[in-house]
């Protein structure tokens, strides 16, 4: 197999589907977070980082501006 052949057969490579139904299931159980930032222009405020949290299971978001953080 040549390398090329190798490339285009790992490129086609499926990844199986994501579960349906989450393993957690009580709310604030499992919590994503995400800080963003800089962000140009900065927000009328000044700030230019916030953090993000979501709740896995109700997706609630709750967004802390930088001087929270």
């Amino acid at each position: 197999m040549s390398p090329s052949s190798a490339t285009s057969v790992l490129a086609k490579h499926r990844h199986g589907a994501f579960p349906k139904q989450a393993k957690y299931c009580a709310e604030l159980q499992l919590v994503h977070g995400d800080l963003c930032g800089p962000i140009t222009p900065p927000t009328p405020s000044g700030r230019r980082f916030f953090l993000l949290l979501v709740d896995d299971t109700t997706r609630f978001m709750w967004v802390a501006p930088s001087d929270q953080v």
